[in-house]
């Protein structure tokens, strides 16, 4: 087995039993992926968010610890006996979170850039397709932030909040919060 690559394991309950239906992995995966670093899950269970922090990124470079990989897994509507339908998504490193409606996803990649800055990537859904990338960076951003450690959308709304832990603007590593109104929209 590769070292931290990382698997995600899908359980059901039908009201009385717990089964598990799925063990998700990376399609690219490779040692040090650490897939499953963070998940979100949809308000019907049929959409999975899964980040892994290391491994191979989406423009093709290899870092241990700075890129990473969002992956989205989709289940058929049709069965809860075949397989989820895997799609990789961006770079990130950090949190990951879904709207409750499954239409988008916000990505958080604190270890971008050389000194840790930080970013927070939101995306939109069309059929099984995430895109139309929005990338947010603080405007006050500097060295060692790790801006993205931590980032939610609230409900369907669009709106993120997203945190920045090793912000020094209130004192060493006091950390920040920021908040973006309505930057992706469900379509």
């Amino acid at each position: 087995m590769t070292p931290a690559v990382g698997k995600a394991y899908v359980f059901t309950f039908d009201g009385t039993n717990v089964t598990q239906q799925a063990i998700l992995v990376a399609s690219d995966a490779v040692a040090n992926n650490k897939f499953g670093r963070a998940v979100a899950i949809d308000g019907d269970g049929d959409t999975i968010a899964i980040g892994g922090q290391g491994g191979t990124s989406v423009s093709g470079t290899s870092s241990v610890s700075t890129e990473g990989a969002a992956y989205i897994f989709t289940r058929p509507s049709d069965a809860r006996t075949q397989g989820w339908f895997s799609t990789r998504v961006g770079n990130g490193n950090g949190a990951i979170d879904l709207s409750y409606d499954g239409q988008m996803l916000v990505v958080g990649s604190w270890g971008e850039y050389s000194s840790n800055t930080g970013a927070v990537y939101g995306f939109t859904r069309s059929g099984n397709t995430f895109g139309n990338e929005v990338k947010m960076v603080a405007n006050d951003a500097a060295s060692a932030d790790r801006n993205g450690w931590d980032a939610k959308i609230a409900g369907d709304t669009g709106t993120i909040v997203n945190g920045a832990p090793q912000d020094d603007d209130g004192g060493t590593n006091a950390g920040s919060i920021y908040v973006h109104n309505s930057v992706i929209e469900s379509y």
